[in-house]
């Protein structure tokens, strides 16, 4: 979802060009309409917010905070656009998606695993 918003971002923006290499450009190669990019978006998001209710029937309210959070922060991933981007995208795509499996598996996160998910 967050690669789709970014996406559509980016097309709204007049970033992507017909020649963007990569994934991006698909609106402006005319692979996608930009309502098709922002639906796409928005049900990833929908079957993503099931999933996490499902996931914190099963551990904790918490993992419904964070995910909200997490979801608030994809939505508004053209932060990227800034100086922050790739410290904002490190920090959710990096520690909190590696503490989060952690305490999947574990039913509790420590300093370790969010020191090692730093780099």
């Amino acid at each position: 979802a967050t690669n789709l918003f970014n996406e559509y971002y980016d097309y709204k923006h007049g970033l992507d060009k017909v020649d963007s290499e990569g994934i991006s450009g698909s609106i402006v190669k005319g692979n996608l309409s930009p309502k098709e990019v922002m639906n796409g978006a928005l049900v990833l998001y929908a079957l993503a917010f099931v999933l996490g209710i499902i996931l914190t029937f099963m551990t904790s309210i918490y993992v419904l905070l964070v995910g909200l959070v997490c979801m608030f922060a994809g939505y508004f991933y053209p932060i990227a656009y800034s100086p922050f981007g790739e410290v904002v995208s490190g920090f959710f795509m990096g520690t909190i998606i590696i503490a989060l499996s952690f305490y999947f598996q574990t039913g509790y996160v420590n300093t370790d695993i969010v020191v090692v998910s730093l780099p």
